[in-house]
């Protein structure tokens, strides 16, 4: 979405005006972070029944980028002037977050408000331009996934790992945890607080890290995940502990150990063969889910 001009990509005439309240079209002058951040800001300042659940997903840092000069200059060291836009976003966004967790602060439900952060993908290296409404200037230098391999579209480490936290002042104690999740368990792991059971429910694909996040389990045993991107499954990947095979199209699946080469620098299937066919038996299991769903 352009960030003034709130359309989507204009190759997609169906959905070039996606700005919407309440399933109908709006029109609202401004930046579509601030816009964001306002639109949240209001609603808990609103009149409604706690408990409460905000979705608030940012357009920011997603091309195309357009910030005004008091983002831009708090980042002038930045020398690259494409990098300098991106941490402008990124800059404005944080903003935007603190304006929301102030309204908590005013309405006193900061104390008791599970606030999680995260992002949906790895960052994209670089932008050809012209796919949104103007401005939309190539960026052949966007963000950075240092130190691990890929971009965006990618199942390499740099297209799937990204931060995220939780904070929770009146429940959740500072941590830090290094167990790999996955952004599917938030459902599982959010119900849990609030009385809602998934227990034996065989239609999630994720697992409640509840028990991760307030301390009490810190030592989870290994388990699966699995990444099919595309309609056309150009990229699989699946992971087991420190194990991980990934594929691009019809190149062979390439097998690394995370927990010695996190940065995915050498293909190690011929070295393990066995355990490349304990991962592609996962991979089989879980592609057979895929196709389950399809047909139903």
């Amino acid at each position: 979405m352009a960030p003034y001009d709130h359309r989507y990509r204009l190759n997609h005439p169906p959905y070039n005006r996606t700005f919407h309240r309440n399933h109908e079209f709006i029109d609202e002058p401004g930046h579509i972070t601030d816009l964001t951040a306002e639109e949240a800001v209001r609603w808990i300042h609103g009149d409604r029944v706690a408990p409460f659940f905000l979705y608030v997903p940012f357009h920011a840092v997603h091309v195309p980028l357009s910030e005004e000069p008091q983002w831009l200059a708090q980042n002038e060291h930045i020398q690259s002037v494409y990098r300098r836009l991106f941490a402008a976003a990124a800059t404005h966004m944080d903003d935007a977050i603190g304006r929301i967790v102030d309204a908590l602060d005013e309405t006193n439900q900061r104390e008791n408000t599970l606030i999680v952060f995260l992002s949906d993908n790895g960052g994209l290296d670089s932008h050809k331009g012209g796919k949104y409404p103007p401005p939309d200037p190539p960026l052949p230098e966007l963000s950075s996934n240092v130190s691990w391999r890929g971009h965006k579209t990618e199942l390499y480490e740099g297209g799937i790992r990204v931060p995220a936290f939780c904070v929770w002042p009146d429940r959740l104690a500072p941590s830090k945890i290094e167990s790999p999740t996955h952004a599917i368990d938030w459902l599982p792991t959010l119900a849990k607080p609030v009385g809602v059971e998934t227990e034996g429910n065989d239609q999630l694909d994720g697992q409640d890290i509840w028990p991760l996040l307030n301390g009490t389990k810190h030592d989870p045993p290994p388990r699966s995940l699995y990444w099919a991107v595309y309609e056309d499954r150009r990229w699989l990947a699946v992971r087991h502990g420190p194990w991980k095979i990934v594929k691009f199209r019809d190149r062979p699946w390439q097998l690394f150990d995370l927990e010695n080469d996190p940065r995915e620098a050498t293909d190690v299937a011929s070295q393990h063969p066995d355990t490349l066919q304990k991962l592609l038996a996962i991979y089989d299991r879980e592609m057979r889910k895929d196709k389950l769903a399809d047909d139903s």
